[in-house]
């Protein structure tokens, strides 16, 4: 699946059968749509559009389904995201705030202010048990699935200021390793952080590039794979 769009004109998404070539597209807004996350069952998305929104789409084989709207920010909505066992989905977005619903509860989502800069990136645990969410304050900061706060990771990228003044540096990417990999962050200053498991400590990871990371991966073989104007794996830097 793919989403995408005109700023104040459209926003799309597709379906792609990489089997068959087979495609299909439905346009669902009149600006764009930032993020897209597929529940593991396949059985729902969740788009997070420019005008506020948080839709899901019902998947049902490959039929366009109607948008539902799930619920809204006060700004653009910029990341979406499900645990791994499908019973949350959380959004972030410019107004600073993570909403995070349960599939099993269709109250109202629990809300999540202790960001001080728009969020634009959200990442749940391989074991489901935290969501870690990046910002466009140079934090990170860690929750319980349901919401209950963990710690903060801060300062991310702010090594490369010579002074405390000018605009800090978004995190536009996470990914879980799992295992002893535990949790990496890619920042718009094209770096690289492995987050602690055990306190709110950072290494910075050997990685020369300076354009900004925009999303990060991690695939079947335990590899990192680093999404910035080319895509690049990391075979050995993680082990």
């Amino acid at each position: 699946m793919l989403v995408g769009g005109s700023p104040g004109e459209s926003g799309a998404v597709a379906w792609l059968n990489l089997r068959s070539g087979k495609s299909a597209s439905l346009d669902v807004t009149k600006d764009v749509i930032y993020d897209l996350a597929v529940r593991p069952d396949g059985r729902e998305a969740a788009l997070a559009c420019a005008d506020n929104r948080v839709l899901t789409l019902q998947l049902k084989w490959f039929d366009m389904m109607p948008p539902i709207l799930r619920h809204k920010h006060t700004s653009d909505a910029r990341a979406v995201a499900y645990s791994t066992d499908g019973q949350w989905l959380a959004s972030g977005g410019l107004d600073g705030v993570i909403l995070l619903s349960s599939k099993a509860n269709k109250m109202e989502p629990n809300v999540l202010q202790e960001h001080t800069a728009g969020v634009e990136s959200l990442a749940f645990s391989p074991d489901g048990k935290h969501l870690a969410s990046g910002s466009r304050d140079a934090r990170v900061r860690l929750h319980t699935a349901d919401g209950t706060f963990v710690r903060t990771y801060s300062g991310l990228g702010m090594e490369l200021m010579k002074s405390g003044l000018g605009k800090k540096p978004y995190i536009w990417a996470q990914a879980w390793g799992g295992g002893k990999k535990g949790l990496i962050a890619g920042s718009s200053r094209g770096r690289l952080y492995r987050l602690s498991s055990n306190d709110s400590t950072w290494e910075k990871l050997d990685w020369t590039s300076e354009k900004p990371i925009y999303s990060l991966a991690v695939d079947a073989g335990g590899r990192l794979v680093v999404g910035a104007e080319a895509v690049t794996r990391l075979d050995s830097k993680l082990k």
